[in-house]
């Protein structure tokens, strides 16, 4: 269970980072 809900932290930080990138991207 507790590798699963790492699993889930990983994948929202990974969506926040991604976001975060394309926006940078895109400003730029």
């Amino acid at each position: 269970v507790s590798q699963r809900r790492n699993f889930d932290l990983l994948k929202k930080f990974w969506g926040s980072f991604a976001l975060f990138q394309s926006r940078s991207l895109a400003s730029h």
